[in-house]
């Protein structure tokens, strides 16, 4: 399977094919690899090259990517019954060996909405995984996000860096959503965005109170993009 992308060249007034995918797929219809290839003045070399693995079950339990110019990367995944990603290992080739390098664990709720991600990092000192980041989700009956909040880890607890507070409308429509940063004493105002009944209205976007500029999107919640 081939699927093909231009890019618009402003001077000559053309559309140039630049990027071309190779897919292939599972017998079950999942994608098994995934071939980027880009055009370097005429001649097509190969930039991304992916390979997808499946457990019995048929869920995702690992990728494996090499990158033109980069050493490659293998992700290995575990997951649950309905498979739900559990846990996420990430190890990069590097001179000459494979080497730890993220670890992510998962929480979901009965409705199979992620809770939680704990984030780590190998440490090459102590040779162990490390904290890093920990995000928590919160939905309402619908299942629909409500709070989001982002923490680092700092020495020996995780603390606050930033958080999202979504709210709906009577009609379950997106109606607005605030997100604010954590300055270490109080919580600041960074981007509001309002909705309106499937559209958005145009909301001010602020970054450390200072207005920067407007946006207007279709209605996320909907599945207009």
């Amino acid at each position: 399977v081939l699927d093909s992308g231009y890019f618009y060249q402003m001077a000559a007034g053309v559309w140039t094919l630049a990027l071309k995918y190779y897919f292939t797929y599972t017998p079950s219809g999942k994608i098994k690899t995934l071939i980027l290839m880009y055009n370097a003045g005429g001649n097509w070399l190969q930039y991304i090259s992916l390979k997808y693995y499946y457990d019995g079950s048929d869920f995702s339990s690992g990728a494996y990517a090499t990158v033109l110019g980069a050493d490659p990367d293998s992700t290995t995944f575990t997951v649950d019954g309905v498979g739900n990603i559990i846990t996420e290992t990430s190890i990069n080739y590097t001179s000459g060996a494979w080497v730890n390098n993220e670890y992510e664990t998962n929480t979901y709720d009965g409705s199979n909405n992620k809770t939680q991600k704990i984030t780590q990092v190998w440490d090459t000192v102590t040779t162990a995984f490390v904290n890093e980041t920990k995000g928590n989700w919160t939905f309402n009956g619908s299942n629909k996000e409500t709070y989001y909040i982002k923490q680092s880890w700092n020495v020996a607890a995780f603390t606050d860096d930033s958080k999202k507070d979504t709210y709906y409308d009577g009609n379950g429509d997106l109606s607005y959503d605030l997100t604010q940063d954590f300055d270490g004493t109080n919580w600041v105002n960074k981007v509001k965005n309002v909705y309106n009944a499937g559209v958005s209205v145009p909301a001010a976007i602020a970054e450390n109170g200072r207005m920067v500029h407007f946006l207007l999107s279709p209605n996320p919640t909907k599945g207009n993009f």
